[in-house]
Parts: structure tokens; sequence; C-alpha cells
């Protein structure tokens, strides 16, 4: 049996940042993107399998989740939440 795979995307104006991997915390340090990244607000888009969750965030929310630690575990619980349900 195979473990599907957390997609994840940050489109931020031009700018495309992806990850991927087993665990959805590593997908989104694997992504690459920094605080000084965020210039405009962004789109984040999380696959698991078939299911999809798209989040648009502000810039003030975004470098938010990009530098807090607690931000980003409670967005991360709310998506896995969403993405592991069957």
């Amino acid at each position: 049996m195979t473990k599907d795979l957390y997609k994840i995307e940050l489109r931020i104006d031009t700018k495309v940042f992806k990850g991927e991997d087993e665990d959805l915390m590593e997908a989104i340090n694997k992504m690459g993107a920094c605080r000084l990244d965020v210039i405009y607000k962004g789109i984040f888009t999380i696959k698991k399998g078939k299911k999809k969750v798209e989040k648009l965030m502000f810039n003030h929310q975004l470098r938010r989740f990009l530098t807090n630690d607690i931000a980003k575990i409670t967005m991360v619980k709310m998506w896995k939440s969403v993405l592991d349900n069957e």
C-alpha cells in the first residue's frame, strides 16, 4: 500500500513555490518560501489524493505563517483534519 503524498503549491504574484512529502509540515518546509518572498497576497493549494484545499492568505497572514511556528502548526493541523478524513 502506497501512502498519498501532500502536494503543496504557494503562488505569490508570478512566483510559484512547490513542495511534496508524506508529512505536511515537511512539504511546507521543502517549499522553500521565506518571509522576504511575500510581496503580495498568496494562494496555498494543498492536495492529497483526490482532496484539495485552497486558502487565500493576505500579506500579514502569509508572513506570520512563514515565520511563526505556532501559526504554522495551527494551520497544518486544520488542513490535515480536512485532508485526512475519509
